[in-house]
């Protein structure tokens, strides 16, 4: 039997959205099966589980939060037919000014240009790039074009970044993920859009222990990892060479750039859309000189 937990709010409200999503994945929900629903102004979140015990437990950890404005709805549902019912409405769209992409379910629809069109499948509505992370994210690898040959993408989801990178020149991608359908889902996304990943795993970047070094690392995460990775996300980046952050919401900005700029690290620029930022750095060699002391 198999129980679906919703989480509705009034309002459509992207932040909540994202709130909520990040809180069902801390308490150990698969993000494949949390699904974003919308209809009207309303919006909401929902999962499935098969187990009432583990539902029950969630629930009360919903309930500890005292969430305002949330309301929670139970039932018993068909999984599948939830699962699928996002794809329905959402069709191809401008990620960069030069790349769209296409959802893999709705292929038949569009005539494909392999220069310009990136291909998403995904079990998932989070990582199809809708999200305005991603999207500040790709228009910063699109502005860094002829900057970078290599590149590593770190929490890369369904591939996409580490895909919009290999398109705009790179020669070389690493990515990786803690989840490992997402390194799956990617490794497929990488197939389909022939973009080879010359180093594609699932791991958690706090024991990554590769020594290379990177033109442009990316780190779409949340902002407390950012915040705890700050030195070893600066030492994967070759002197003079660039840093892109996302993850952070406007209420975690300041925090966030009080903590990253210094000497060895130069802000260059932030981009900011519906209460999200993204922020570029180069780093310079003074940091490397004291690694390597």
């Amino acid at each position: 039997m198999t129980y679906k937990l919703s989480l509705l709010y009034n309002v459509y409200d992207q932040v909540m959205t994202e709130i909520l999503f990040c809180f069902l994945q801390n308490t150990g929900i698969d993000l494949t099966n949390i699904i974003e629903q919308r209809s009207g102004d309303a919006s909401g979140l929902c999962f499935f589980c098969e187990d009432k015990d583990a539902v029950n437990n969630i629930l009360k950890e919903i309930n500890k939060k005292n969430l305002k404005d949330v309301k929670v709805k139970i039932e018993q549902i068909q999984k599948k037919d939830w699962q699928e019912k996002w794809k329905e409405n959402l069709e191809a769209f401008k990620i960069t000014k030069k790349l769209r992409v296409i959802p893999f379910w709705h292929l038949y629809k569009y005539k494909i240009n392999k220069a310009e069109d990136i291909i998403i499948d995904t079990t998932s509505s989070f990582g199809m790039g809708t999200h305005p992370t991603t999207q500040l994210m790709s228009e910063f690898i699109e502005e860094l074009k002829g900057q970078y040959e290599d590149v590593f993408d770190i929490g890369t989801g369904t591939g996409m970044l580490a895909i919009i990178a290999k398109k705009y020149g790179a020669k070389k991608c690493w990515a990786i993920d803690i989840d490992k359908k997402s390194v799956l889902i990617a490794k497929k996304n990488m197939q389909i859009n022939a973009c080879k990943s010359e180093l594609l795993k699932c791991c958690s970047f706090e024991n990554f222990n590769k020594k290379d070094q990177f033109d442009l690392v990316i780190a779409n995460i949340l902002t407390k990892d950012l915040l705890n990775l700050r030195d070893k996300l600066i030492e994967y980046v070759k002197s003079k060479k660039y840093l892109v952050l996302s993850g952070i919401h406007d209420d975690n900005y300041d925090e966030l750039r009080k903590y990253f700029d210094g000497e060895e690290i130069t802000h260059i620029k932030t981009k900011k859309k519906n209460n999200w930022c993204a922020v570029l750095y180069r780093v310079d060699s003074v940091f490397k000189e004291k690694v390597k002391r």
